[in-house]
């Protein structure tokens, strides 16, 4: 599979976002990218993993990634004074709030 050009801006993973486990095998994501809002970071150009603590299961979830490549990923920074990071892959924890001082 190929995951081509996604985009989110004000969000997290411009391709693909969870926060549950997952599996992924046989997966390029290429040129995707996350945006910052006005009020937050941008986060997992290409992918998101993040953790629900809502639900036990889910607040440290399995991540499996084989046979999978990463091209071209961004994670932008834009009007946000919030950071930005993770151009390809961001795992683990929720992305900072609209009121942090990162």
């Amino acid at each position: 599979m190929r995951l081509l050009h996604g985009r989110v801006e004000d969000g997290v993973g411009g391709c693909l976002a969870a926060d549950e486990s997952v599996s992924i095998t046989d997966v390029i994501f290429e040129s995707c990218e996350s945006i910052s809002g006005a009020n937050s970071g941008a986060y997992g150009g290409a992918l998101f993993i993040g953790g629900d603590s809502s639900v036990p299961a889910n607040a440290k979830p399995d991540v499996t990634i084989s046979n999978s490549r990463f091209i071209g990923n961004r994670a932008i920074h834009g009007a946000s004074s919030n950071r930005s990071e993770a151009g390809a892959i961001a795992l683990g924890g929720t992305p900072a709030p609209a009121s942090s001082s990162n």
